[in-house]
């Protein structure tokens, strides 16, 4: 174990995440945070450049069918909103519901639309933005209504 601590402090790449530091009766957040950091590991392998005339420069989707994260930029003063096609434009499998968050520059819950819809996601000025967009059955729990 004391291998491993090392291990995780000093090379955290290597170990995965600096979580072997964490005390014994810490066991069960651990083990729900490791699976969160694989789940999400898996989702950002696989990336898809999309419309620069749309999403703004360098704008990138990537994740899989059940749930994309959508990175876009607005490189100008103005207050800007992108308009997200919740469908396979962006990678998103055919689904009932589809849920929208953004993540960064802070957490919002956007809202639960139809598969297909197009939404506006506001940008502030010189920002970049991450937007999680996912079928609604695999969404987990957001606080709506604030951001944070």
């Amino acid at each position: 174990m004391r291998i491993l601590t090392i291990l995780s402090v000093l090379f955290p790449v290597l170990a995965g995440t600096a979580l072997f530091v964490w005390r014994p009766q810490d066991r069960s957040i651990r083990n729900r945070y490791s699976i969160a950091v694989v789940c999400l590991n898996s989702v950002f392998v696989l990336g898809t450049a999309l419309c620069s005339a749309v999403y703004g420069p360098d704008a990138v989707s990537r994740g899989d069918g059940k749930r994309r994260f959508i990175v876009a930029g607005n490189p100008k003063w103005e207050r800007n909103s992108v308009p997200v096609r919740l469908d396979s434009e962006i990678g998103l499998e055919k689904c009932e519901k589809v849920a929208v968050m953004t993540h960064h520059p802070y957490e919002e819950f956007i809202g639960v639309f139809d598969y297909a819809a197009v939404v506006d996601v506001p940008v502030p000025p010189f920002r970049a933005t991450l937007i999680e967009v996912c079928d609604a059955a695999v969404a987990g729990p957001v606080l709506t209504g604030c951001k944070y």
